[in-house]
C-alpha cells in the first residue's frame, strides 16, 4: 500500500468515525427531547418515550407507592423493542432497573406491575445490608435460583417462580402482588367471601398459609417501608 492510498483509508476511517459520533450525539439529543418531567406525587421524575396514557399510568401507579419508593426511583425509559435489545442485551428482558434508581420498561410489556416490581428494586439498592440480611433470615433454609419453573408457587414464602430466583426478586414479587391485591381489592374480596377462586389473587393460591415466612416477609416489608400500615392490614388476614 503506497502512501496515497494510506491517506485514503485513513479518511475514509475518519469519515465513518465522524459519522458515528454525529448519530451519537444525534441520537441523545433526541432522547433529551423526549424527556419530560412527570410530577408522581411529592416528587418530580424524568420519563423517556411514554404515550400520553403511558404517562398517566405511571402517575397512577405511584399513587400507591410509600414515600421512601417515590424517592428512590430517578427516571423511567419506555422503550420499544429494538432499543430494549441494545438496553438489555437480550430480547428476554421486559422491564430493569439500574443501581442508580433509572428504570426501562419495554413499551409492549408495560403495566402497573412492571413499574411497582421495578420501583422495589430502585429502593432495594438504597437500603443497608441489614435488610438483606433480614429477609434471607425470614425466608428460612432454601435455595434461590434452585428450583425448577413448574415448582408449584406459592410456595415456602416465595410468591412465583420469578421470585425463586434472587432474593431481589422475591422482594419485587412481594411488592407487585401486593399492590396488584390492594389495586382490585373490593374484586378479590367478594371473590374470596364466596369461596371461588380469583384469577391474579396470588395470595388466593397459598397452600400452607401457616407457613410463617409469608407473614414474616409482610412485616418485613412494612417495617422497611415498601407498604403501607393499611397495606398489611389488608393482607394480614389471609394468613391467620
Amino acid at each position: 500500500m503506497n502512501s496515497r492510498q494510506e491517506r485514503r483509508l485513513l479518511l475514509a476511517v475518519g469519515f465513518v468515525i465522524l459519522l458515528g459520533l454525529a448519530f451519537l450525539i444525534w441520537s441523545i439529543d433526541a432522547q433529551r427531547a423526549s424527556q419530560v418531567p412527570v410530577d408522581v406525587g411529592g416528587k418530580s421524575i424524568l420519563v423517556y418515550g411514554a404515550s400520553e396514557q403511558q404517562i398517566v399510568a405511571i402517575q397512577s401507579s405511584f399513587t400507591f407507592l410509600q414515600q421512601p419508593v417515590k424517592e428512590s426511583v430517578t427516571a423511567i425509559y419506555v422503550l420499544d423493542t429494538s432499543e430494549s435489545y441494545r438496553h438489555f442485551g437480550d430480547s428476554g428482558f421486559v422491564g430493569d432497573c439500574h443501581s442508580s434508581g433509572e428504570i426501562c420498561i419495554v413499551s409492549h410489556y408495560f403495566d402497573y406491575r412492571i413499574i411497582w416490581h421495578e420501583a422495589s428494586h430502585a429502593y432495594t439498592y438504597t437500603l443497608s445490608y441489614a435488610f438483606k440480611k433480614e429477609w434471607l433470615e425470614a425466608a428460612g433454609r432454601i435455595h434461590y435460583g434452585a428450583y425448577a419453573v413448574d415448582a408449584g408457587f406459592p410456595r415456602d414464602g416465595i410468591l412465583t417462580s420469578y421470585g425463586s430466583t434472587d432474593w431481589r426478586e422475591d422482594v419485587a414479587e412481594w411488592v407487585a402482588e401486593i399492590y396488584s391485591f390492594i389495586s382490585h381489592l373490593e374484586y378479590y374480596i367478594s371473590h374470596l367471601e364466596h369461596g371461588s377462586f380469583c384469577r391474579g389473587a396470588v395470595f388466593n393460591m397459598i397452600v400452607d398459609m401457616s407457613d410463617p415466612r409469608y407473614h414474616q416477609k409482610l412485616k418485613f416489608l412494612l417495617k422497611w417501608e415498601f407498604i403501607s400500615e393499611e397495606n398489611y392490614n389488608h393482607i394480614k388476614p389471609l394468613f391467620e
